[in-house]
């Protein structure tokens, strides 16, 4: 099920009410037929960038870009709604997904990941060392050490579910 478009017309009405009237979000939200979190989100927006926050473009962002973000939310203690609007980001749970993802990779999770499928010569190009070690190609000795340190938290993490599972089977 997608998305519904509201048009900013109608999201300023929204926000509008909940702002000056006594109701609160989820009254509002009952009231316009629409979530109480697109309220919320709504209202943030508004307060930060007024009525050129209904027409926020969706585009790829830089991991630079992304780290920043989350940076920023550490520093000011502010939420992934209030990031959101401060950066004219459509949507907060997209700056929850970085926040997540720089915790657990830092900068290197942040980047895009190519999409589709590779195409192939027709030849099978691929030995059995790279089937057993598939690494990326590094730009600098930073970029394959950040790598690295993801791949040691993601095997401790591993480890240690393996380890919780195997406590649980044995109670």
């Amino acid at each position: 099920m997608g998305r519904k478009k509201y048009s900013p017309e109608f999201k300023q009405q929204v926000v509008l009410h909940y702002l000056f009237s006594s109701d609160g979000a989820k009254k509002t939200a009952r009231l316009f037929g629409v979530d109480h979190g697109a309220v919320r989100r709504w209202t943030e927006h508004w307060k930060v960038n007024g009525m050129d926050s209904f027409t926020i473009p969706t585009r790829a962002y830089s991991a630079e870009f992304k780290e920043s973000v989350v940076l920023w939310m550490q520093q000011h203690n502010k939420s992934s709604r209030k990031a959101a609007a401060e950066f004219r980001i459509a949507a907060a749970c997209t700056v929850s997904k970085w926040e997540r993802l720089y915790r657990t990779g830092g900068i290197i999770a942040l980047q895009d990941k190519p999409r589709g499928r590779q195409m192939k010569s027709g030849k099978n190009e691929t030995s059995d060392k790279e089937l057993n070690n598939p690494r990326p190609a590094f730009q600098n000795a930073e970029e394959e050490l950040e790598y690295l340190r993801v791949e040691n938290a993601y095997l401790k993490k591993l480890q240690a579910l393996i380890r919780e599972k195997q406590k649980t089977k044995q109670k």
